[in-house]
């Protein structure tokens, strides 16, 4: 085996790493009719939450807790679809927004 040494990421490369898991969510939304909204500076948010950790594979994690899981328990509420939800960073949480009420944060 073979050790490699990666040098950390920058806080640029980990935002643009954030936004791209973040257009892929989108994406994967659209395909069952949701229609995602994000504030352009959530991927920065994201990326310096992990800026100390373990660069994209901690970045993925992040995305799955703070924003794919409270839109999971957000969309398992919705009963009609299409649906268009718009996503704030507050308090250091991603929260979704349908016809002006806040959910899941």
């Amino acid at each position: 085996d073979a050790k490699v040494a990666f040098r950390p990421l920058t806080a640029s490369a980990l935002e643009s790493v954030a936004k791209k898991y973040l257009a892929e969510l989108c994406s994967r939304a659209a395909s069952q009719a949701v229609h995602l909204q994000f504030p352009e500076q959530l991927g920065a948010h994201l990326a310096a939450l992990c800026a100390d950790e373990d660069g994209a594979r901690y970045l993925r994690r992040l995305v799955q807790t703070r924003v794919e899981g409270p839109l999971a328990e957000m969309l398992l509420r919705v009963e009609n679809r299409p649906v268009s939800l718009k996503a704030e960073w507050e308090s250091g949480a991603v929260r979704f927004d349908r016809n002006g009420c806040f959910e899941c944060s």
